[in-house]
C-alpha cells in the first residue's frame, strides 16, 4: 500500500494498488508511454476541527478509478467509485487540451509567493465541517447514490458542463421525510468571456411529510431554470414550477396544486425586477368552503436593493365555489396596486417634521401606510 499523510490537521490518503498501463504500439518500439492509470482500494480520512467546534471526521473508502490518456490531448475518467460517509458516489469526466494545465517550460517563480502556492484557506475546512454536521442529521434507510459527470476544456477558464444526479429511497431530515427522492442538476458555462451560463434543477419525491405535519403531499415535483446571457446585471432570467398532488395541511386539502413563475430584471431599469406568478388548484377544500378549480395569477414590480414594492396586480378566478354562506358557478376578483410616492409637506410645517408627510394625513393613523398607493379592485 502507498500512503501519504499531510499535516496533522489535513487529509490522510491511502492507496492499496496502483497499476500503470502502457501503450502497446509504443512498447513494441521500446518506448515507455503510459496509456492509463488504475487505482484501487483507495481511501482518505480527514479530521475537521475548526476552533470552538466539535471535531467531524470525513471518511472516504472503497476508492477505485481509471484514468485513460487518449489521443488528441484528451484525458478520460470513465468512472470513479467511492463511498463517502456511507454514500455511494460515482464520478466521470472528460478533459480536453490537458497540456494547457502544465506550466510552460523554462519558467521560474522568483517573486513573492502567489495565492496559488498558499495553503487552503481555513474557510474551506469550516464549510466541510458544516456540511458533515448537517449530513449527520439526515437518515437514510438505504445508502443514497450520487452521480456526477463533468466535461471541460483545460484551455479555457470558462467552458464546462456538469451533470449531477442524487437518488435516495427513503430519507428523514429534521425538516421532513420523503420516499423515492431524486435530485438532478445540469450546469453549463459555454466557452467565452461574456459571462453566459445556465442551470437546470429538478427535484422529485413521494410521500412528502414535513415536521409537525404542517404540510404533507403524496407527490412533489419541482423544476427551476436560471439563464444568464452575459455579465450585464440585467441580462438574466429565472423560472420555476412546483407541482403537488394530494396535499394536506391542518387548514386545507387539495387534489393538485401547481405554482409557477418567472423573474427577470426590467431591460431599461436593471435595479428593478419584474415577476409573474400563477397558482392553479383542483379539488381545494377548507373549513370555510371548497372550490372545484381555482386560478390565481399576478405580476409584481419591485426594487430589491431598496426593498420596495413598486406595483402589483392579481386576478383570482374560481369555478363552483361553495361556502356555508352560499355558492356560485364562477367568481372572479381582480386587484391592482401602484406606488405613487409620498405626499410631501411644506417646509417648516411642524406637523410634518420628522417624517416629511402631509400633516393632513396624521388623523388617519395606521391607514396612512396606504397613502403612497393607488388601489383598484373589481369583482
Amino acid at each position: 500500500a502507498v500512503e501519504k499523510a499531510g499535516a496533522a490537521s489535513g487529509p490522510h490518503f491511502s492507496v492499496g494498488e496502483v497499476e500503470v498501463q502502457l501503450d502497446l504500439d509504443a512498447l513494441r518500439q521500446f518506448r515507455l508511454i503510459p496509456s492509463g492509470v488504475v487505482v484501487s482500494q483507495g481511501g482518505m480520512t480527514w479530521t475537521l476541527a475548526p476552533s470552538n467546534l466539535p471535531p467531524q471526521m470525513l471518511i472516504v473508502t472503497n476508492l477505485a478509478t481509471t484514468v485513460r490518456f487518449l489521443p488528441n490531448d484528451v484525458w478520460e475518467l470513465p468512472q470513479l467509485d467511492a463511498t463517502v460517509q456511507g454514500i455511494q458516489m460515482k464520478f466521470s469526466a472528460v478533459v480536453t487540451n490537458v497540456t494547457a494545465l502544465r506550466k510552460p517550460p523554462g519558467t521560474t517563480n522568483t517573486g513573492p509567493a502567489t495565492s496559488s502556492s498558499e495553503p487552503a484557506r481555513p474557510g474551506a475546512e469550516l464549510i466541510l465541517h458544516r456540511i458533515l454536521t448537517e449530513l449527520a442529521r439526515v437518515q437514510f434507510a438505504t445508502p443514497p447514490e450520487i452521480e456526477l459527470t463533468l466535461r471541460a476544456d483545460a484551455r479555457l477558464e470558462r467552458g464546462f458542463q456538469a451533470d449531477l444526479k442524487v437518488n435516495a429511497r427513503d430519507v428523514v431530515t429534521p425538516w421532513g421525510s420523503g420516499r423515492n427522492a431524486s435530485f438532478t442538476a445540469k450546469i453549463t458555462l459555454p466557452p467565452g468571456t461574456n459571462g453566459a451560463a445556465n442551470a437546470d434543477l429538478r427535484i422529485e419525491a413521494q410521500r412528502l411529510r414535513t415536521t409537525n405535519l404542517i404540510f404533507n403531499a403524496e407527490q412533489l415535483l419541482l423544476t427551476a431554470r436560471l439563464n444568464r446571457q452575459s455579465d450585464r446585471t440585467n441580462d438574466w432570467d429565472a423560472a420555476w414550477d412546483v407541482t403537488l398532488r394530494d396535499g394536506k395541511s391542518k387548514w386545507a386539502e387539495v387534489a393538485t396544486l401547481r405554482f409557477n413563475g418567472q423573474t427577470a430584471p426590467r431591460p431599461l431599469a436593471p435595479d428593478e425586477w419584474r415577476t409573474s406568478l400563477t397558482l392553479r388548484t383542483t379539488g381545494l377544500k377548507t373549513e370555510w368552503g371548497r372550490v372545484a378549480d381555482g386560478r390565481l395569477s399576478g405580476n409584481a414590480k419591485f426594487a430589491p436593493a431598496r426593498k420596495q414594492l413598486l406595483a402589483a396586480d392579481a386576478d383570482l378566478q374560481v369555478t363552483s365555489p361553495t361556502t356555508k354562506w352560499g355558492e356560485a358557478q364562477q367568481a372572479r376578483i381582480s386587484a391592482k396596486a401602484t406606488w405613487v410616492g409620498q405626499r410631501t409637506a411644506t417646509p417648516g410645517d411642524p406637523a410634518a417634521r420628522g417624517n416629511g408627510t402631509d400633516p393632513s394625513l396624521a388623523a388617519w393613523g395606521f391607514w396612512t401606510n396606504l397613502a403612497p398607493w393607488q388601489l383598484e379592485t373589481s369583482v
